[in-house]
């Protein structure tokens, strides 16, 4: 048995993953979506870098804000949100991580009463051809998930009347 193991780990190329995973959860005291993406250091740096043309890196404390301007400017134009057809403008609070992950905090103004949120997600397509980036989304006891793709880089979230 475990040379077959080693045999298919041998003979299968390994493959890296690329997916980012945003928490979207919406806060009905604060009237605010908040926003956290979680990505790998290592992609942000090389996307920020063919963006720019320039060295990018991070370092140990991803809590230092030398690049979030650099980042700000790049997820507004490759992360979108809108409710209800009205594009929704977030602004970044800031970052952190470790580990070769970087969470990235993000929080919107969102009067209580959408019926629908679009993701328009394609951060880090510009890199990889299966990037994968997936949202879950909560509101109180709802929940839903939504995956996007380099062929489909958009997903919608319909509430209808099961928010609570």
């Amino acid at each position: 048995m475990n040379m077959i193991v080693a045999w298919l780990f041998w003979c299968v190329p390994l493959h890296p993953v690329h997916l980012s995973v945003c928490e979207a959860n919406y806060n009905p005291h604060s009237q605010n979506l908040e926003l956290a993406l979680k990505v790998f250091v290592e992609d942000m740096e090389q996307s920020l870098m063919e963006r720019t043309g320039k060295e990018v890196r991070f370092g140990d404390d991803l809590t230092d804000a030398r690049h979030d301007s650099l980042i700000n400017v790049y997820l507004q134009e490759v992360f979108l949100v809108k409710a209800d057809d009205s594009l929704l403008t977030w602004h970044m609070l800031g970052k952190d991580g470790q580990l070769g992950d970087m969470w990235i905090y993000m929080e919107v103004p969102l009067a209580d009463g959408f019926q629908e949120l679009v993701f328009e997600d394609k951060v880090l397509m510009d890199l990889f051809a299966d990037q994968k980036n997936l949202i879950h989304f909560t509101y109180g006891e709802f929940k839903q998930s939504v995956a996007c793709t380099v062929l489909e880089p958009v997903g919608r979230v319909l509430l209808g009347g099961s928010r609570q």
